[in-house]
C-alpha cells in the first residue's frame, strides 16, 4: 500500500514539474513572438534609415530581437546613425571609377 502511495506521489511530482517546464517554455515562446511582432510593427510604420545595416550588425553581434527593435527606434529618432554606404556614396564611387 505504501509503495502504491509513493508511486502516485512520485508521478504527481513528475507531472507537476513537467507542467511547470512546459509553461516556462510557452511563456518564452510568447515573449519571443512579441519581440518579432514589435519588430514588424516598427519596420512597417516607419521609414528606417539604413535598416539593412542595422539588422546585419545586430545579428552579427548576436543581439536579441528586443535589442534590434531598440536600435531601430534609436535610428528613427536620429540618436543612432549606422555607418554604411548610401546611394550618394555609390554614385561618387561610380563617377571615380
Amino acid at each position: 500500500m505504501q509503495d502504491i502511495a509513493k508511486d502516485y506521489a512520485d508521478q504527481a511530482q513528475q507531472l507537476k514539474l513537467q507542467g511547470l517546464n512546459n509553461s516556462r517554455k510557452y511563456m518564452s515562446s510568447l515573449t519571443q513572438l512579441n519581440g518579432y511582432h514589435c519588430l514588424l510593427m516598427v519596420i512597417s510604420q516607419n521609414d528606417v534609415p539604413c535598416l539593412q545595416q542595422i539588422i546585419h550588425v545586430a545579428l552579427s553581434n548576436g543581439s536579441s530581437v528586443c535589442e534590434v527593435v531598440n536600435k531601430i527606434k534609436d535610428a528613427i529618432e536620429g540618436v543612432y546613425c549606422p555607418w554604411g554606404y548610401d546611394t550618394s556614396d555609390l554614385d561618387i564611387a561610380t563617377l571615380i571609377y
